[in-house]
């Protein structure tokens, strides 16, 4: 009987051990979550987090007293991005002088223009392809390449050629060019209306555009009177010399309309006077225009404006 008692109290107070327990358990856990809620909610407290990869480490001195850190990495932008295969530039950009298709073409170009123009006559400088040239199979080394278009009778500074491949791809090709030309020189200071002797000028070969050519005194000249300064050194000129009027107002004379590829002229009737060099107005029956403007270029010749 008193066993029985006895069993009884001891399992009482492991009920009550165990109870115990079970209730502390329960309000800690409650104590944490609620915890864990305002945490969430206040942005005041703080919860520690692992270390980021952007956060440097601090250098740990070695027995040799050098110093390591760990490299930060950080998201790389735009600017900072390196592409190691630059990307071809656009047409619009490309320099045709390290363009692999203008560097194949251009000899047989060089080797067109050594033949048809005379260097004697002519000083020439190749510009280049009127624009970027994106392919052209024709300018691969033994191919067929017919070149065309030089006039030597232009009155322009400037002209374009034309290559023409045998699968018929076109490129337009520039030059510029520049007539030699024998012109006077002075060699002393001269004032208006002085008289020039041909024993103070010198001749000289220079380069001059071509619509120029005719601008120029020869020699020899007779007594000539210049209207203008010239100094030193510079060239005389046809319109720098007081003439008589070789064009009159009345006078029918031919007028000239040229291009690189066409060449016009008219017959026109001046309605101002002018000597070389000067700019008259003529009126033309066949230019729908009242008149039109033409720099005198020799007796009974003008050329339009």
């Amino acid at each position: 009987m008193l066993q029985r008692k006895k069993n009884k109290k001891t399992k009482w107070f492991y009920f009550q051990v165990i109870s115990l327990g079970l209730f502390f358990s329960c309000t800690i856990l409650f104590g944490l979550s609620i915890n864990a809620e305002e945490a969430s909610t206040n942005p005041s407290v703080v919860i520690p987090t692992a270390p980021s990869i952007s956060e440097t480490v601090t250098p740990i001195a070695s027995s040799s007293s050098e110093t390591k850190t760990t490299p930060t990495t950080s998201p790389a932008t735009s600017s900072e991005i390196k592409i190691e295969n630059q990307a071809v530039p656009s047409a619009n950009s490309l320099n045709q002088d390290t363009s692999p298709f203008w560097l194949n073409l251009r000899p047989k170009i060089l080797e067109y223009l050594n033949k048809n123009i005379n260097a004697n006559i002519f000083k020439y400088e190749l510009i280049g392809p009127t624009m970027p040239m994106k392919k052209f199979i024709g300018n691969v080394p033994n191919s067929v390449v017919t070149i065309s278009g030089f006039n030597p009778n232009s009155k322009s500074d400037m002209q374009t050629i034309i290559a023409k491949a045998a699968n018929r791809e076109v490129i337009s090709i520039n030059i510029k060019l520049a007539k030699y030309r024998n012109v006077l020189i002075s060699k002393k200071n001269h004032e208006p209306n002085e008289v020039l002797s041909i024993t103070n000028f010198q001749t000289e070969k220079r380069t001059i555009p071509p619509r120029d050519y005719d601008l120029y005194v020869d020699p020899p000249f007779g007594s000539v009177t210049i209207n203008t300064k010239l100094a030193t050194g510079s060239p005389l000129k046809r319109n720098m010399l007081v003439q008589q009027k070789i064009i009159k107002s009345g006078d029918y004379l031919r007028v000239i309309n040229e291009s690189q590829h066409l060449k016009l002229e008219f017959r026109c009737q001046a309605v101002t006077s002018g000597t070389i060099g000067s700019i008259i107005t003529v009126r033309c029956p066949d230019i729908n225009k009242a008149s039109v403007k033409a720099k005198v270029e020799d007796l009974g010749l003008a050329r339009l404006l």
